[in-house]
């Protein structure tokens, strides 16, 4: 269905604030409107699965950034937390079943390594991508690429 991901966004995000407003400190930038076509369940499974991630994994507090652009031909939706990060061995293979980062703080976590490939996989349903980026000086991105929806006007789309 059509959906403004910006305003989509915006909701989930709210709606996880709300539900819990002590978890962390959750900061959203989101442009007026983001035209994408999706199925709203399998995109609120992915925003709520990788801000969980970004606050079980984010450093303490933990402080989590939302943000949606729109690109040349595609939306990009990242989610970036402050925490470790992943090593270069776990980047490559995070998005595989049943597999997780390493590392203390992974340990220390629950979770079985479904998560991501989840995402990885509605990304893909939706006709996207994600992708897992450290960041310089620690914290993690992940990004999820999807198909902007064309805009039509007058009968010309854009």
């Amino acid at each position: 269905q059509p959906l403004d991901l910006s305003d989509f966004t915006r909701r989930v995000v709210t709606r996880i604030t709300r539900s819990n407003p002590d978890a962390a400190d959750i900061v959203l930038e989101a442009p007026e409107e983001v035209r994408v076509t999706a199925d709203a369940e399998a995109l609120g499974t992915i925003l709520e699965n990788l801000i969980s991630n970004a606050i079980k994994y984010g450093g303490e507090p933990p402080r989590v950034e939302v943000s949606v652009q729109a690109l040349d031909r595609e939306a990009k939706i990242e989610v970036r937390d402050h925490g470790p990060g992943l090593d270069g061995k776990a980047a490559n293979r995070v998005f595989d079943p049943f597999v997780r980062g390493g590392g203390d703080l992974v340990a220390s976590r629950p979770g079985i390594g479904l998560g991501l490939y989840l995402v990885s996989e509605l990304a893909r349903a939706l006709g996207g991508s994600v992708r897992a980026m450290n960041g310089d000086g620690g914290g993690l991105a992940m990004c999820v690429f999807l198909p902007l929806r064309p805009h039509v006007e007058g009968g010309i789309i854009s």
